[in-house]
């Protein structure tokens, strides 16, 4: 666990203590960490030689088969194929599995990821698990944020909010797992301190081809007409199925941020590190032909975009609003 180590210390002090809740609800954007503090809270709880108290081995059957999900005690709820979060189905076979007794431990436990996306009927089926715990069952909750939650499912868990890790914290991480200093610099920036996302993205040479891709695009739009930003965001609205277009147009706005947001930070001369160290050059060019005020819209227009396109907006018209408001370069 890279950060948030605040966070490993209360989960050992619950288990020291013999002070287990019921239910945690782990909360934070997507490559914080939150499938490994959860992992590691799972391995230490049923742990059978854990080297010292709140901690497990990483190499006792226990632990192997929580790293391989293979565990009989530990129930990861997915949707199934084709749904993008739980339904109330789901929900009712983990009821029936963890009302039953441990098969190889002294509890159960339930991971239900990305909480935030199962439905209404999911959560209030939820809910009277929560209400009416079994003794020998632990849920794990994730999601990224307790807004779109259930006031009540939150109110019924032990809730820990999981922060960015600074950069420098994140790049001397990076540095000590093997990776170059000019790479750990690199990704810890792309990866805006979210130390999974830094890892996925060392490990993805595709996402990472497709990252440089997505900057050179946006910065071939800047000196182009409206008409020929309309032909570049075209194909957008067609290639692949819904959830497919929605995924790679989020990755894709989500690099623009971060680039506006470098572009932003030199044109107002502010100290804080930048996030794509490797494009600096493009980045201190661009802020001398680009306002403040011209670089801060462009940041919340495509934030906003983001932002609909998670809510289901149509994508042809966002991504097509967006890239006609852009400044353009002579």
């Amino acid at each position: 666990m890279v950060g948030n180590l605040w966070a490993v210390n209360v989960l050992a002090h619950h288990l020291i203590s013999n002070q287990v809740r019921h239910a945690y609800l782990v909360i934070g954007p997507d490559g914080i960490g939150k499938k490994t503090l959860v992992a590691g809270f799972s391995k230490s709880l049923l742990c059978s030689s854990p080297p010292s108290p709140g901690k497990f081995c990483g190499t006792c059957r226990a632990c192997l088969r929580i790293e391989n999900t293979t565990h009989p005690d530990v129930h990861i709820v997915l949707p199934e194929e084709g749904k993008s979060g739980l339904v109330v189905d789901d929900i009712r076979r983990l009821q029936r599995s963890v009302s039953l007794t441990p098969v190889e431990s002294s509890r159960r436990i339930a991971i239900l990821p990305e909480f935030d996306r199962a439905t209404d009927q999911a959560a209030n089926a939820l809910l009277k698990t929560l209400e009416e715990p079994p003794g020998k069952v632990v849920m794990l909750l994730t999601a990224r944020d307790s807004e779109s939650l259930l006031p009540t499912i939150v109110s019924r868990c032990e809730i820990l909010r999981l922060r960015s890790v600074p950069l420098a914290a994140l790049e001397s991480a990076l540095h000590e797992e093997g990776y170059s200093a000019v790479e750990a610099g690199t990704l810890a920036g792309i990866a805006a301190g979210l130390p999974e996302k830094a890892r996925d993205l060392g490990r993805d040479e595709e996402a990472l081809s497709m990252r440089k891709e997505h900057i050179d695009d946006l910065i071939h739009l800047l000196s182009a007409h409206e008409s020929d930003r309309l032909l570049y965001v075209e194909p957008m609205a067609r290639s692949g199925s819904l959830a497919e277009r929605r995924e790679r147009l989020i990755y894709l706005l989500e690099t623009w941020l971060r680039f506006w947001r470098d572009i932003l930070l030199v044109s107002a001369d502010a100290t804080a590190p930048i996030g794509n160290p490797d494009r600096e050059e493009d980045i201190q060019r661009l802020a001398k032909q680009i306002t403040i005020g011209e670089a801060s819209r462009a940041l919340r227009s495509v934030y906003d975009t983001i932002t609909s396109i998670q809510q289901h907006a149509n994508i042809g018209l966002a991504i097509e609003n967006l890239v006609i408001t852009f400044p353009r370069l002579a």
